[in-house]
């Protein structure tokens, strides 16, 4: 689950880049912002989650989920409040990709495991060496 997070985190982080160096430094820093207002409420999720007994994940899930909503809608109005000139659509991009994000965790997903594979083939191999 950290994973996921650290993926969400990376897009959000090379697209507000790469937002600052098309748009310049307030909508790259708008959608760094605005990603931000979704990653750190995940990130929460995921320590959550992971602190929960295995006998009420269905529950810690629930509570989690709307822990992170919450939160999120928190850091956005916090936001527009402390910095009136932040660009809004740069925000709502923000939002989106980290969002969006969640699509490629399957890949990200698939990737490890086939990691986790290869080396357990190779330290087999190796045994037999």
């Amino acid at each position: 689950m950290f994973g996921v997070v650290a993926l969400q985190g990376a897009l959000v982080a090379t697209s507000a880049i790469l937002a600052a160096l098309l748009f310049g430094g307030i909508q790259g820093l708008s959608l760094f912002s605005g990603g931000f207002s979704i990653v750190l409420p995940s990130l929460w999720f995921a320590w959550f989650l992971n602190r929960a007994p295995a006998t009420s994940q269905a529950f810690a899930w629930l509570v989690g989920e709307f822990g992170k909503l919450g939160m999120a809608v928190v850091l956005l109005v916090l936001l527009a409040s402390a910095w009136p000139e932040m660009s809004w659509p740069a925000a709502v991009a923000g939002l989106m990709v980290a969002s969006m994000s969640l699509f490629l965790a399957p890949l990200l997903l698939v990737y490890q495991e086939r990691r986790r594979n290869e080396r357990r083939l190779m330290s087999r191999l190796r045994d037999f060496s």
